[in-house]
């Protein structure tokens, strides 16, 4: 089938993941575009993404609730600034009840590749049945990844391959953590009363000057990540140190105190009573520095020789973050695993489409993650900005867009240069290549700039196929937008020059003024007079 031929063919979207991103970009086909004929492929038995996966005791956000969910949907019921897993599994449940998308909805079925074809102008993407196994085929004239970057464990492979089997009768008394990273800590955040969470709901406008506080409040803090070195950030520095060894006992503090500038890793909330640092208190805890050398069917042997029993092992050691985790083929054949490569790690133009992968965007795609505000709020501008792509195609105005290699050059180059002079660059942290290389993750630079960027499209910055349309309706456009500009600046000129004329008729002795009503106005300009 041509392209052309293409444009008039019932218009079909995938969406691969569930989580909140999928969930945001399909309301926003509902909202925005009334489109339904999509699909969501969720390899999990339900909805929910790292918040159905992270159940551990104390689970949340570390961003304040308010500005981790939708503008077109706040909740006046989170029970605090930062909101619990159970509440924010509970709070993209309903909106999949809202807005009926449960119907859009295949669990169990994990996309294993996709593939554009250049002649029909879509993609042939191959699903697989996570319980059977059996793999079926679908054809999408746009797809959008929604699966994030946190759905690849990052486990000690030479350690966990020999792991042996544990009996099930043991009593569960003694459990090792394998260890985690972080820059450093800051205080939990604070509980609404019941009367905040009534005002919230019930007085217009409230909740959303709140959300809009709190927004500008985490924007200032961008200011501490920016430069190598940077006044703010060596006091907001000190202070954590300070609140970290009020804490923490006094013999793990030399080991606790990170090497680097706070913000190069993520920071932890935390609670003086019952949080991270309080726990390495307790009576039943210790920490061992030695490294593991191997797993036993009872415990670990360190480095230094020593067993240690253990009944749980609970593997603490992040995520893989730079690997795209099913095939994708593109105009050319190549696959976006081998763009990256090239690449040298992931990149993405604006953070969500790549040249040579028409009409396929990414969510909390490449250099999306700001380490101060919220990533659903990322989310829902790249939703945005996609569904403007979007909407030419599903109108059969063109069938697929496709970002240039210039723009995307570009874009790369300005974004690599404040990373490459920010805090990011000064220690190894799981936003970069290897540790230590290309930074693929982080934005450099608060969430309005990333919503300026994106807050609508460069046509330019795209190579669009089956045009004719979009090219008159464009013409059209212009023609239409220029007409009215240049007979705005006539009238504006005409009127100006009519001001300063009658404003200086005064001035005039009687018969020139009725000379000049004359040229102005006209014959009829004697009744004036």
């Amino acid at each position: 089938m041509s392209a052309s031929k293409g444009s008039c063919t019932k218009k079909k979207i995938v969406v691969v993941g569930a989580g909140s991103a999928g969930l945001t970009f399909v309301i926003g086909l509902k909202r925005q575009l009334n489109f339904h004929d999509v699909i969501i492929y969720e390899k999990a038995p339900s909805i929910g993404g790292t918040w159905r996966d992270n159940t551990y005791p104390g689970c949340g956000s570390d961003t304040y609730g308010h500005w981790y969910c939708l503008s077109t949907d706040l909740n006046p019921k989170f029970s605090g600034t930062r909101v619990s897993q159970p509440e924010l599994l509970d709070y993209w449940e309903t909106l999949v009840e809202k807005y009926d998308i449960g119907k859009h909805i295949v669990c169990n079925s994990e996309v294993i590749s996709i593939a554009w074809d250049n002649d029909e102008q879509l993609y042939h993407v191959i699903v697989e049945d996570c319980i059977t196994r059996a793999r079926t085929t679908t054809d999408a004239h746009v797809v959008t990844s929604a699966i994030g970057f946190l759905n690849i464990p990052s486990f000690p492979k030479d350690l966990i391959a020999a792991l042996p089997p544990l009996s099930s009768s043991r009593s569960l008394r003694r459990i090792r953590v394998f260890k985690s990273s972080t820059s450093a800590e800051v205080r939990l955040g604070s509980f609404p009363s019941d009367i905040e969470k009534w005002i919230f709901a019930n007085v217009p406008l409230v909740l959303r000057l709140y959300r809009i506080s709190v927004m500008l409040k985490f924007e200032m803090m961008w200011v501490a990540f920016a430069g190598k070195t940077n006044f703010i950030r060596s006091i907001v520095q000190k202070n954590c140190l300070r609140y970290m060894k009020s804490v923490v006992p006094a013999e793990y503090h030399d080991r606790l105190t990170p090497q680097y500038p706070i913000g190069c890793k993520r920071l932890v909330v935390d609670s003086p009573k019952d949080g991270y640092l309080a726990a390495l208190r307790r009576p039943n805890m210790s920490i061992n520095w030695d490294g593991i050398t191997e797993i036993t069917e009872d415990g670990v042997i360190t480095k230094k020789g020593d067993h240690i029993l253990f009944d749980v092992i609970v593997v603490a050691t992040g995520y893989v973050t730079n690997v795209f985790p099913f095939l994708v083929h593109g105009r050319t054949g190549e696959t976006l695993q081998d763009f990256y490569r090239a690449q040298g790690g992931p990149a993405a133009y604006l953070g969500t489409s790549t040249p040579g992968f028409p009409n396929f965007y990414i969510l909390t795609g490449p250099n999306t993650i700001t380490a101060h505000g919220s990533t659903v709020c990322m989310q829902e501008i790249q939703v945005n900005y996609s569904l403007r792509l979007v909407k030419p195609v599903l109108d059969g105005l063109v069938s697929s867009f496709e970002v240039t290699a210039e723009a995307f050059d570009a874009y790369n180059r300005k974004l690599q240069k404040p990373l490459s002079e920010s805090v990011f660059s000064q220690c190894a942290s799981w936003s970069r290549v290897d540790g230590n290389k290309k930074n693929f993750l982080s934005f450099p630079g608060p969430v309005a700039l990333f919503w300026w960027r994106l807050r609508q499209p460069k046509w330019s910055h795209y190579r669009a196929v089956g045009p004719e349309n979009w090219q008159r309706r464009s013409q059209r456009l212009k023609k239409i937008l220029s007409l009215i500009l240049v007979t705005s600046i006539v009238g504006v000129i005409t009127i100006a020059r009519t001001s300063i004329a009658l404003a200086s008729l005064d001035k005039l002795p009687k018969f020139l003024r009725e000379l000049a009503q004359l040229h102005i106005f006209g014959r009829n300009s004697e009744a004036m007079s």
